[in-house]
């Protein structure tokens, strides 16, 4: 004869595992992003000083044409802001790049000392 198991112990202990992950969970570590997305029909602003980054890949990143490592990036941005303080970022992914390039492009440009980073849409803007 088999003993009956009572399901009220299984879910006191399910009912503490729960409370103690939500006491132990801390979501105020998550970072956020600042993002600046242009508006569909809108163009972006063009500024003289804004500085275009294209991703063609996640490691294929371009400036006026010319490759830039993604790990120098922060740097060149911020020497092309001390030259034009409050100069426009934008960042222009292509077609088939990661979510996650697009992501690392706007953390190094927050790195450098950005404040006007904006994602814009392959072809528009200046």
């Amino acid at each position: 004869m088999r003993a009956r198991v009572s399901l009220t112990s299984l879910i006191d202990v399910v009912f503490i595992l729960l409370v103690f992950f939500m006491l132990v969970s801390n979501f105020l570590d998550w970072r956020s992003l600042d993002l600046a997305v242009s508006a569909p029909g809108t163009a972006a602003r063009g500024e003289d000083s804004s500085l275009r980054i294209v991703l063609h890949a996640a490691d294929d990143w371009r400036i006026g044409g010319r490759a830039i490592a993604p790990g120098a990036l922060s740097a060149f941005i911020a020497s092309h802001l001390a030259t034009h303080p409050g100069a426009s970022i934008l960042i222009e992914p292509r077609n088939g790049v990661a979510l996650q390039a697009a992501i690392d492009a706007l953390d190094q440009a927050r790195q450098a000392g950005a404040t006007n980073a904006a994602l814009v849409e392959a072809g528009r803007g200046s």
